[in-house]
C-alpha cells in the first residue's frame, strides 16, 4: 500500500485542493525471477478474481558498485493496460540495493528502493514523476506513527503481509487473510 503524507505534518493526506486522496492498495504482489542464459527476469502477479494479471518479461539488470559490498539490481517497468477506467500507462524504474554481507552480524548492510515512476497520479497530476525511496523494515510498529494509526483505523489488514503462498491463493479468489497478530 502506498499512502501519501503531508510533506511537513507527515500526516496521511485524505485530500488535496478538494479532491479526495485514497491509498494505492495492491493487497499483495507475487514476483517470481528465473534465469534466461544469462538474463533475469521477472514476473509479476497481482489481483483476484477475473482480475488477476501477470506481467512478465522485465530484465533486471545487476551491478556491483565499486568500492563496496553492494550490489544494485534495476528493474524497467513499461506499463501499457487495459483497465475498467480505460488505457492505463506508466513507465516505473525500481533500483533495489543490498549488501552482498547481509545478514547475521551486518546489521548496518540494509536492503534500500528507489523507485521512480511517470505516469498519472490523480488528484496531484495527470502526468507526474514520481520518486520514492525506502527500506525494509521487519515490524509493523517500526512505521512512522501517523503511517501505523491509519493503518489501524482504516485497514488492519495491512499489518502484515501475505505469510505464505496459500494466502496469495485466497487472495486471488477474493478471500481476505487473516490478521493473525
Amino acid at each position: 500500500m502506498f499512502v501519501f503524507r503531508d510533506r511537513e505534518s507527515n500526516a496521511v493526506l485524505s485530500n488535496y485542493n478538494g479532491a479526495t486522496v485514497r491509498p494505492i492498495k495492491y493487497p499483495y504482489q507475487h514476483i517470481s525471477y528465473s534465469l534466461s542464459g544469462s538474463r533475469l527476469l521477472t514476473e509479476a502477479t497481482g489481483g483476484s478474481g477475473d482480475q488477476v494479471t501477470t506481467l512478465r518479461g522485465n530484465v533486471v539488470s545487476v551491478r556491483h558498485m565499486q568500492g563496496s559490498t553492494k550490489l544494485v539490481f534495476t528493474c524497467p517497468v513499461f506499463l501499457n493496460l487495459q483497465t475498467v477506467k480505460g488505457n492505463y500507462m506508466a513507465y516505473e524504474n525500481y533500483d533495489y540495493f543490498m549488501d552482498k554481507l547481509d545478514g547475521p552480524g551486518n546489521e548496518d548492510g540494509g536492503s534500500h528502493c528507489s523507485m521512480v515512476r511517470i505516469g498519472s497520479t490523480p488528484p496531484f497530476a495527470e502526468l507526474a514523476v514520481m520518486h520514492l525511496v525506502g527500506w525494509r523494515l521487519d515490524s509493523f510498529d517500526d512505521l512512522p506513527e501517523t503511517i501505523k494509526s491509519f493503518i489501524m483505523s482504516e485497514d488492519p489488514m495491512w499489518r502484515e503481509a501475505p505469510s505464505d503462498l496459500d494466502d496469495i491463493r485466497r487472495m486471488q479468489r477474493g478471500a481476505p487473510i487473516l490478521v493473525r497478530s
